[in-house]
């Protein structure tokens, strides 16, 4: 009995669903409904309600900071702040004249930025503060928008100084991302691929190493603007090297090998034995103030900082009317800050076990952008080298962002002037051993042309035109590739020929590519998104092959597009399919569609492509639709 109850319900589901079940079939066999539209009214109730929840997630302090473990994470955050404030000197002092300004600025931007990140951000470990690729990139548009002054002279209107046009564009950057983040396109800064990244960096870092060639060599060279700038550089430099400063030069090749033979062969040594760094670059600032007030660096004619204010600064205004001028710009380098910082803190997020958000990020950096360029600040970027150390000496939440800032604070208050006496030749030389792991970038090449000849192509296109050219057309010529290659691989498709694997039963769904066609079933499987760009070779390709299979007899054939790996349609295609379905009528054959996609079944509802194909030849698979074809033939 209990068997003739299990076979009872087995006829009835048989009677129920169809051997070769239809897309429409199956929605109605599960009483398919489709979603509702939400009203306007139900839209505004519901956002009330996000906001409410996202309150705490737009202000992430409120979140961790009640709740801190005082215990356990207070002093691991208070030595990796004070860690990283001491390697945010010797870098802030060396990086910011890259951006047209003077050394003090890159202490600022450790300082006023991070207080808006503590705030907003939630990533515990990334370091903000110079970067040299991002200062290198504002400093190529504070020279081309920036009024060139002698020490005596005043700028007239409209003119804009180095720092004033800094200011604009650190806003500018801050307004970007902060639009990103509200509109959550952080997904934007894909354009910029890994491997434009990588070549961007390798040839940056070659781009820098040549500027500082003027203090490690103690000549002065003029700074040409626009392409081949590092052509002429080079031609000036070889033209003044016989006014080489010998101090300046013997001072760079000394402090260059001592902390070249330390990161490379004792630093290692001593990170294994104690998580706590020796910050030799801020040991080679003091060495360098006090080599410079023992042996007097004037009389020698060696460049120094200068007067570094024991001040907070005064806060100005950026000039707002720069802002359109520089707004491209701004947005091409707050793209390749995201893509830098989001990248990082991931890393960072995973090694530490903790959730990031993305679009918070992107709003804590423009805020902190934003924030700074009120401060004379240029933009942030995150520091692989810091953030290594930011990890590895323990710290456990933002906290050791406020005590970071509060450091340097301190620092910038009671040593600013002694930082004035730092020889410029000190700070070229350890930008030149810093910048060594922006150049090993270079080594990722072979790699990433073995994995794709296209990732390969955009990352010699980039590395090659911001050398020969320059860094704003590298990255031009750099978009363009990548974006040639979005376009290449959407293009791109392959339509394959299938037979059904008569070695096992019908209902398993073998089959496989073969160019062996079926005497009466052809199925063809279209691997790719079908839109303007690439729906006439795909079709073009598709009547090729029935040409081929239907020969000299076409009689009771049935054609089977496999759609399984169709993502999305256009709307154009549906005239194609439905031309398609009359040429293949024309020939007494069938044409049936199988696997399709919601997206693209939505599509076809919508586009009401069912007006002239019947939705008893859309089928949910391809053994549906080998069922059909045999219960037509019986």
């Amino acid at each position: 009995m209990e068997n003739a109850g299990k076979n009872e319900t087995h006829v009835l589901l048989r009677k129920r669903v169809p051997t070769h079940l239809t897309n429409d079939g199956l929605r109605k066999a599960h009483d398919y409904k489709p979603p509702k539209k939400t009203s306007l009214q139900n839209k505004v109730k519901c956002t009330n309600i996000i906001s409410k929840r996202q309150f705490y997630r737009l202000f992430p302090i409120l979140t961790w900071l009640p709740s801190y473990d005082i215990k356990n994470d207070l002093m691991g955050d208070l030595i990796a702040g004070v860690t990283v404030a001491v390697l945010q000197i010797p870098h802030g002092l060396a990086f910011a004249p890259l951006g047209g300004q003077e050394p003090v600025v890159g202490l600022y931007m450790a300082i006023f930025p991070l207080m808006m990140y503590v705030i907003f951000g939630t990533s515990r470990h990334i370091s903000l503060g110079m970067m040299a690729i991002l200062i290198m990139m504002v400093g190529k548009v504070v020279d081309i928008h920036a009024v060139k002054v002698g020490m005596n002279e005043t700028i007239s209107e409209p003119g804009y100084s180095s720092l004033e046009v800094g200011m604009a564009v650190t806003f500018t950057i801050g307004l970007w991302q902060i639009l990103l983040g509200i509109l959550q396109l952080g997904s934007l800064c894909v354009l910029l691929s890994n491997s434009l990244v990588s070549g961007l960096t390798a040839a940056a870092s070659i781009h820098i190493v040549f500027l500082q060639f003027k203090h490690i060599f103690g000549v002065s060279i003029s700074m040409s603007m626009g392409p081949f700038k590092l052509v002429y550089l080079l031609i000036d430099l070889c033209e003044n090297i016989q006014h080489t400063n010998l101090v300046a030069f013997g001072i760079s090749v000394a402090f260059i090998v001592i902390l070249y033979a330390f990161n490379e062969f004792i630093k290692p040594k001593i990170l294994k034995r104690c998580r706590v760094p020796i910050p030799m670059e801020f040991i080679l600032i003091v060495a360098g103030i006090i080599l410079s007030i023992v042996i007097n660096m004037d009389e020698y004619g060696v460049t120094k900082v200068g007067k570094v204010p024991g001040e907070l600064p005064q806060i100005i205004v950026p000039p707002m009317s720069m802002i359109p001028a520089v707004a491209v710009d701004s947005f091409i380098i707050a793209l390749v800050s995201i893509s830098i910082n989001i990248s990082l803190a991931k890393v960072f997020a995973k090694k530490g076990n903790y959730e990031l958000d993305q679009n918070q990020e992107l709003l804590a950096y423009g805020m902190s952008n934003a924030f700074g360029g009120f401060f004379q600040c240029l933009p942030v970027t995150a520091s692989l080298s810091r953030s290594m150390v930011q990890f590895a000496v323990g710290g456990k939440t933002c906290l050791a962002h406020a005590f970071s800032l509060l450091s340097v604070l301190l620092m910038l208050l009671f040593l600013g002037p002694i930082l004035g006496e730092v020889p410029m030749c000190v700070l070229a030389a350890i930008v030149i051993v810093t910048i060594k792991g922006l150049f090993m970038h270079v080594t990722e090449f072979p790699e990433i042309w073995r994995n794709s000849k296209l990732d390969g192509a955009v990352w010699l296109v980039t590395f090659v035109s911001v050398i020969i050219i320059d860094i704003d057309y590298g990255i031009g010529l750099g978009l363009v590739t990548s974006l040639g290659t979005l376009v290449y691989t959407s293009v791109k498709f392959q339509v394959t020929e299938f037979n059904h694997d008569q070695s096992v039963l019908l209902d398993t769904n073998h089959y496989r590519p073969s160019k062996l066609i079926a005497k009466n079933i052809l199925i063809l499987k279209i691997v790719a998104g079908i839109n303007f760009f690439n729906h006439a070779s795909i079709f073009s390709d598709i009547y090729v092959k029935l040409e081929t299979f239907w020969g000299n007899d076409t009689d009771g054939k049935t054609i089977i597009l496999d759609m399984s790996a169709v993502p999305y349609i256009d709307a154009c295609v549906i005239a194609d399919l439905i031309t398609l379905k009359n040429v293949i009528e024309t020939k007494d054959s069938d044409l049936i569609l199988t696997n399709c996609s919601v997206n693209v079944y939505h599509s076809f509802e919508n586009c009401d492509m069912f007006k002239k194909f019947p939705k008893e030849q859309i089928l949910v698979t391809v053994d549906a639709a080998l069922r059909f074809h045999t219960d037509k033939c019986n």
